[in-house]
């Protein structure tokens, strides 16, 4: 490379580099002129960002963060305020169900197994509890279940459920079930059930359920059967070691 070849390139690329040295100033200068009032014009115009708090969450309102100006009081939404539940007809929830006992259904002795007896009972009063509190219900506990006589293939099974006391959260549940002839319409008990569901709501946690409706005595005598018997329930219950 002969010398003046090399003065034309040494001479280029000082001018490069100035160019960009000039460049990187002028973009500097330009982020030095915005001061702290300018910040504080472009914070303000900037949409504020919500806090979720226990307030809003209980009442469905935004709380304001800190730095905001406190606005004027909102008047209570006096819709959004827990009610009591309506009362709810036993009938109304009343479940039946009916099944036909076919080969898989049975055992090595051609009866129905009693597993498929308890599932078939289980989903009965699923269906009555969600019936009666209009929410998804889980299976809290069942009662002692004695079983009386079988059910054979060919044959069919009857369950009926119906809400026989309601708490705050929960249901008891009795399901009658009966093996029936379909040809002779003949009928024999089967196995009789009381359970226990919990009505959930969306988030899975226990939520309230309506009450009976004490419309007749039969069903104030079944409300005060099943509290004498949730009682002892729960003294049976184990309890959790502290």
């Amino acid at each position: 490379m002969g010398l003046s070849t090399f003065a034309r390139f040494a001479c280029c690329s000082s001018r490069v580099r100035g160019h960009r040295r000039g460049c990187t100033l002028r973009e500097s200068s330009r982020r030095t002129r915005i001061g702290p009032a300018a910040r504080d014009a472009a914070s303000e115009s900037a949409p504020r960002r919500p806090r979720l708090t226990l307030s809003c969450i209980d009442h469905g309102t935004v709380e304001p963060m800190a730095h905001d100006a406190p606005s004027a009081p909102r008047a209570h939404d006096s819709s959004s305020a827990a009610s009591p539940l309506a009362p709810r007809a036993q009938e109304a929830s009343l479940t039946q169900m009916t099944e036909y006992v076919l080969p898989q259904h049975a055992n090595a002795l051609g009866s129905v197994f009693g597993g498929q007896i308890m599932a078939w009972v289980d989903l009965c009063g699923a269906i009555c509890a969600q019936r009666h509190s209009g929410r998804m219900a889980v299976t809290a506990f069942v009662d002692d279940m004695k079983f009386e006589l079988p059910v054979r293939v060919g044959e069919v099974v009857r369950l009926q459920a119906r809400v026989t006391a309601t708490f705050r959260t929960s249901m008891e549940i009795a399901v009658i079930v009966e093996g029936e002839d379909a040809m002779t319409g003949r009928r024999w008990p089967c196995v009789a059930a009381q359970l226990t569901f919990v009505a959930i709501d969306d988030n899975r946690q226990p939520t309230s359920v309506p009450p009976l409706l004490m419309d007749s005595e039969s069903v104030r005598a079944s409300q005060s059967a099943g509290e004498v018997r949730r009682a002892s329930r729960l003294a049976q219950a184990p309890r959790s070691p502290r």
